[in-house]
């Protein structure tokens, strides 16, 4: 059986990196487009980099967002939520904090220090063989 972990990256939050300036032109809301799809794209990219390592990877960030409004008090709650309780069933927490640590990393980070999951950068977790 392979060792599941929990993915741990920003979806809205994180720093600007890459995204520009918010300017006064009502550019906002594009903004936070932008910064979203930069996040869902590095979250992919470690979530293969995860995968072909040989680890069973939860990133439930990725596939609640889709269903789930992020601008929505109780919708995000129940988002977050939901993903800690995956959390508390994973070996261990991967932290990418390429572009920052998002509030929502931050509750993530919290939850697996409590359940005393061991916490791996992405760039230093090890491959693993066969099915471990």
């Amino acid at each position: 059986m392979k060792k599941e972990v929990y993915l741990c990256s920003p979806l809205m939050g994180g720093n600007d990196e890459g995204i520009g300036e918010i300017r006064g032109d009502g550019s906002a809301i594009r903004y936070q487009q932008l910064k979203r799809t930069r996040n869902e794209i590095y979250a992919r990219v470690c979530l293969k980099s995860l995968i072909l390592k040989g680890y069973l990877v939860v990133a439930p960030h990725l596939l609640y967002a889709q269903v789930l409004d992020d601008f929505d008090p109780a919708e995000r709650e129940l988002g977050i939520g939901l993903g800690l309780e995956e959390l508390a069933r994973c070996k261990a927490l991967v932290l990418c904090p390429r572009y920052g640590i998002s509030d929502g990393m931050a509750i993530e980070l919290e939850t697996a220090k409590k359940l005393n999951l061991p916490t791996f950068l992405i760039d230093e977790v090890p491959e693993l063989g066969g099915d471990k």
